[in-house]
């Protein structure tokens, strides 16, 4: 037969097993890809189309805060992604993070949230593990690359297919654990040693593909261990302290169809299943609006086109998420330096307080006032106040040369500056009658004096006030004025703007927003 004759004969029989394939499995999402290595077809199971519009129509009707879509995982089933085995699979199978953990972690002065990808330079590039269920030998080589990123700061590239490979636990793509000894103290099968292989030496095949040889060792754990066992779940504060001072940690969590179609938000589905697959947590972010009070910043291997380009926020505690959650000490323990805190540069910019009373606002103190003067006679006092301490500053109109737009209008235009690490600032605007706070020594040692006091709160994370008006208020773009009611008020016209900082000065991210919740007159002495 000629050579033109028997690739028209391959190609048909290829035809002819694809047809016979598709009429097999119908529209299930069963798909067929050409694999290169063995000049074959594979079969994939994928997540049909119609499921995941069930999917969708699932969480508006529990009202959860993600949303689903196809992506790179979809393509494939779950026993293609999820190659972490079971208890029962693992059988006799110890590892030295086996014995009593060896640390006992309680958290002391965590930060609300710590993000590790805010290093300089990020965490190393996310990976895809395509269809072999190698996710533990991905979460075990994602640790120890965030590590080296962390300590060393570089970004290096370990084989993942020298784990699969060559490990002697007979793991492989169809299942693995977390394989932490290979990178501390346990050799390979070509080896003589244990420690982590560059990429380079043995590139990613993504199927079982022997250990031909002995490769290059280049990094090294000096221990890991379980924080609390394989099959239990640490606390949530326990594990905070664990990536605050070791930086990522390796974990399980459960996996199915609405994991696997994950795109974006704060995954809180509260199905609950058994752990099949392994991940990395590079931070958190507490947030009382979040189920269970926060969430865990996930790191997958299913490439950038999965949820957040490659990463999940996952509510505390759903999905069975920490379970057997480990840490690994790639040098020996010295805390790494924990990564810039975002901090902020709030700056409140008071444009104009005025008391005319041709507006229906009743003057705070009067031109004829006894004790007089040509111009109103008040200060104002600006008070913020977060997580960094407090901030004060009063600011009187006397012998200062500001701008008098009229007998009771003062154009003031003065920046007040705030900076701080926290999410809510509680920012004060407070007008006082200068005569007021005069000692009288032919009278009472101190006069009572009525101000008003105008309130609200800044949420840096969501970058808005919390509105919970009382008082009348009106906006214009980024400027707002609030107008007092009843005796002795006044009106403000003010701006806030808030700067994202790390290190010296570094801004960026803009934000203005609204601003509310008013608190009514009080007295002082």
């Amino acid at each position: 037969m000629s050579g033109g004759n028997r690739i028209y004969y391959k190609t048909i029989g290829v035809l002819v097993i694809v047809l016979m394939l598709f009429l097999s499995f119908g529209v299930s999402g069963v798909k067929l890809e050409k694999n290169e290595d063995c000049d074959c077809f594979t079969v994939t199971g994928g997540l049909p189309i119609d499921e995941i519009e069930s999917i969708r129509n699932n969480i508006q009707m529990e009202g959860y805060s993600f949303t689903v879509s196809e992506n790179s995982a979809t393509q494939y089933s779950i026993d293609q992604l999820c190659g972490l085995l079971s208890t029962e699979e693992l059988g006799e199978y110890t590892s030295s993070g086996d014995d009593e953990p060896g640390l006992t972690f309680h958290a002391t002065g965590l930060p609300d949230s710590l993000d590790w990808r805010s290093i300089d330079g990020g965490l190393p590039p996310i990976e895809n593990q395509g269809g072999c269920g190698s996710c533990w030998a991905f979460a075990t080589t994602g640790a120890l690359e965030c590590a080296i990123k962390i300590y060393d700061e570089d970004i290096v590239d370990l084989s993942e297919q020298y784990l699969v490979s060559c490990n002697t636990d007979y793991w492989g793509c169809q299942g693995g654990f977390f394989a932490h000894d290979y990178h501390e103290w346990k050799p390979g099968k070509c080896d003589n040693e244990p420690g982590a292989v560059l990429e380079q030496y043995f590139p990613y095949r993504a199927q079982n593909v022997p250990c031909e040889e002995a490769y290059p060792h280049d990094y090294y754990l000096d221990s890991w261990d379980y924080l609390l066992g394989r099959e239990q779940i640490p606390s949530v504060e326990a594990i905070k302290q664990a990536i605050y001072d070791y930086g990522p940690i390796t974990c399980a969590v459960f996996v199915d169809s609405s994991f696997r179609a994950y795109t974006h938000g704060i995954f809180d589905s509260d199905h609950q299943g058994h752990r099949n697959h392994a991940v990395v947590l590079v931070g958190w972010h507490d947030d009382t609006s979040v189920k269970n009070g926060g969430y865990w910043i996930l790191r997958n291997s299913w490439g950038t086109d999965w949820g957040e380009n490659g990463y999940m926020k996952i509510a505390y505690g759903v999905h069975s998420v920490s379970i057997g959650a480990c840490y690994i000490d790639y040098k020996e323990y010295t805390p790494p330096p924990p990564p810039p805190e975002k901090k902020y540069i709030l700056k409140l910019n008071i444009i104009e307080v005025t008391n005319d009373p041709s507006g229906g606002f009743d003057p705070i103190d009067p031109p004829d006032d006894d004790k007089g003067g040509e111009k109103p006679e008040w200060y104002y006092r600006v008070d913020l106040q977060g997580d960094s301490g407090s901030y004060y500053e009063n600011n009187y109109n006397k012998n200062q040369e500001y701008e008098w737009a009229s007998e009771y209008t003062w154009t003031v235009n003065k920046i007040h500056k705030y900076t701080g690490k926290g999410t809510i600032v509680k920012i004060s605007i407070k007008l006082m009658d200068y005569d007021g706070r005069i000692i009288d020594d032919t009278a009472d040692i101190c006069k009572s004096a009525e101000y008003k006091t105008f309130t609200g709160y800044y949420n840096t994370s969501k970058n808005s006030f919390d509105l919970e008006l009382s008082d009348p208020f009106d906006q214009k773009e980024d400027v707002y004025t609030i107008e007092g009611v009843g005796k002795d008020n006044a009106k403000v016209t003010f701006k806030v703007s808030v700067e994202q900082s790390e290190g010296k000065d570094k801004l960026f991210d803009l934000f203005r927003t609204y601003f509310g919740h008013f608190f009514h007159f009080l007295k002082i002495c």
